[in-house]
């Protein structure tokens, strides 16, 4: 989702069509023979996700965020807002009503 990539062909295809700085940056390692990246492929990701196990990559996830999180300063609370993911993904009805009910909750 970060690459606006809704499903793993959208991932595929943002790999394919990355920059190879950004391939760098990512790890791909060089092609032995030609000057080019041997990015991932498509199936290559798909293994990779289906072998994760997604809560440990949820907490390192989250972890890591966390540790980058700026620090409250006098003495400020961080507060959380929850919104659901419609209004998130801008469904909508006609008219521009939004379909379903926004919830927001304040932590």
């Amino acid at each position: 989702m970060l690459a606006r990539a809704t499903s793993l062909a959208a991932v595929g295809e943002w790999i394919a069509g990355a920059p190879f700085h950004v391939l760098e940056q990512l790890g791909v390692r060089p092609d032995p023979l030609l000057p080019r990246r041997l990015a991932p492929s498509e199936s290559a990701v798909r293994r990779l996700l289906a072998r994760l196990d997604a809560d440990a990559l949820d907490r390192a996830v989250g972890r890591w965020l966390a540790d980058r999180r700026p620090q409250p300063s006098g003495g400020a609370d961080l507060r959380g807002v929850s919104v659901d993911g419609k209004s998130l993904r801008g469904a909508a009805r006609a008219k521009g009503r939004k379909a379903g009910k926004t919830t927001v909750k304040t932590i």
